[in-house]
């Protein structure tokens, strides 16, 4: 009687394990969203609280772990943003939001080799709802190891992936102008100018390819733009400077 009876047993005690731990995963996640609203609130303690106790009920959640990444980044804690990032991408592989994420830690601590590393694989994704993104970045890093060609490359990606990405036309511009190109560089922040015309530092560029270009009446017009509608005083005064040195052109 007793052996007939240890197969129904054991049948009980995994249910009731499956039980616990699906209870247990529900309660992680509760706690997790939690301290995902706190996290937006920026109330960091709590957010980081309510993070460890979903961390020893669901240690394998790779959301979780992206949270993490977020919290550490807000809180400029580069090196453990990297590291939570990773263990995201190490339970998920593939996991486009957070390899994107890593990317942008390895921008903010100028590693950019490590973040085109990181990013050009889901420049290619086409699970990635927003591959411009990753494009977008990696033009970036390419410029700032000044290898201007590979820039305008993905710049030009992203513009093609999202038409309406002003960045990456602003961004675009900029290089050309690096490339002394001003006809190319014309074109571009002409392009930034139309689809966002509130932005200071766009006309400003603009200007300055103008000039490049020996259109100075359209170069003092937009350093004048640019200026009226700087909030940073930095950037209002360089405007101004430029469109003072353009004084004797007509």
């Amino acid at each position: 009687m007793r052996n007939k009876l240890w197969p129904l047993i054991l049948i009980v005690m995994f249910v009731v394990g499956c039980a616990s731990a699906q209870v247990k995963k529900e309660t992680a996640l509760r706690t997790r969203n939690l301290g995902e609203a706190f996290l937006v609130e920026k109330k960091y303690a709590p957010a980081y609280r309510e993070f460890l106790k979903a961390e020893k009920l669901n240690p394998k959640d790779p959301i979780l772990y992206y949270d993490f990444g977020l919290f550490y980044y807000e809180r400029k804690e580069l090196d453990k943003a990297v590291e939570a990032y990773k263990k995201a991408i190490k339970l998920k592989p593939g996991f486009a939001s957070a390899i994107n994420n890593l990317g942008v830690v390895y921008m903010e601590k100028e590693e950019w080799d490590k973040a085109i590393k990181t990013l050009l694989p889901i420049t290619e994704s086409y699970v990635y709802a927003t591959p411009h993104y990753p494009c977008f970045l990696v033009g970036q890093a390419y410029y700032h190891k000044q290898n201007y060609k590979k820039a305008v490359e993905y710049f030009k990606k992203a513009i093609e992936l999202q038409p309406d990405y002003v960045f990456a036309y602003h961004w675009l511009g900029r290089t050309y102008i690096t490339l002394k190109m001003p006809k190319e560089a014309v074109s571009a922040l002409e392009q930034a100018v139309k689809k966002t015309p509130g932005v200071a530092v766009f006309h400003l560029d603009l200007g300055r390819a103008y000039q490049m270009a020996g259109k100075y009446k359209k170069a003092k017009d937009a350093f004048a733009r640019a200026a009226a509608l700087a909030t940073d005083e930095t950037l209002k005064k360089e405007a101004l400077y430029r469109k003072a040195l353009l004084s004797k052109h007509r």
